[in-house]
């Protein structure tokens, strides 16, 4: 009688042995499957950081290189001004009119940088910009933004007093014909039809009280906005260079 007891027990503890077992099995199949998947979806993920830096290089690689040709061109405009306020006020002209001309032509420019970044906005509305794991990285391009905009204030400071200062001055005493001949940005110039009936009045534009309080105003605003753009520039410095990291 005791052999015949035992021996459904010890079936029973087999099979219940063998349950647990397949049970084990599933759950480390389920474990495994959930590995994978993890691991496919971060290689994903890789993938399309990767890609992500790769665009930003080439955007930000591009708006390097401009803001570096707006600051070179802003250096001279500078120069150019402080020439120019050494001739105002003066009993006499200084300079050759043909060189005041030139000196003007810098103050035609109308420049502006391109604050239009379709990947970085799309990368905030979609939320995408947490796929970038580098931090630092990530902190620049966050507040890549709010230095355009500290940026873009001083260029419309500087269109506000081409719209309604400089244009008054200009069709006072200056000859477009004279001046926008010598203007040279990016090689490209007016194409002028000359007037020998219309002619600057040099002497009288640089004894003009607006236009020099006009020149010392633009060269204060023009000092901000190459201050701006050298953030811009080594901010760019630094997320092309965590990049250039990430990317290795």
């Amino acid at each position: 009688m005791k052999n015949q007891t035992s021996k459904p027990a010890s079936q029973t503890g087999r099979y219940f042995k063998y349950a647990i077992g397949e049970i084990i099995l599933v759950v480390i199949g389920i474990m495994i499957a959930l590995q994978i998947n993890t691991w496919k979806e971060e290689q994903q993920l890789k993938k399309e950081e990767r890609k992500i830096l790769q665009n930003l290089a080439i955007d930000f690689k591009m708006r390097k290189n401009e803001l570096f040709e707006f600051n070179e061109f802003t250096i001279k405009e500078l120069n150019a001004i402080d020439q120019m306020l050494l001739q105002c006020n003066k009993p006499k002209l200084i300079y050759k009119a043909e060189t005041l001309d030139s000196l003007l032509s810098f103050m035609g420019n109308s420049y502006s940088f391109n604050d239009s970044f379709q990947l970085l906005d799309l990368l905030f509305n979609t939320g995408k910009i947490d796929i970038i794991e580098n931090e630092a990285l990530k902190k620049d391009l966050l507040i890549w933004p709010w230095l355009v905009e500290e940026h873009l204030e001083e260029t419309r400071t500087i269109q506000k007093i081409r719209i309604e200062k400089e244009s008054t001055i200009w069709e006072q005493y200056i000859s477009y014909a004279d001046t926008f001949s010598y203007f040279n940005f990016r090689d490209y110039r007016y194409q002028i039809i000359t007037n020998p009936n219309l002619k600057t009045d040099h002497f009288g534009l640089f004894n003009n009280r607006m236009f020099i309080n006009n020149l010392i105003s633009r060269r204060g605003t023009l000092l901000i906005m190459y201050n701006d753009r050298v953030k811009l520039i080594e901010t760019a410095d630094r997320i092309l260079n965590n990049i250039e990291m990430d990317l290795k």
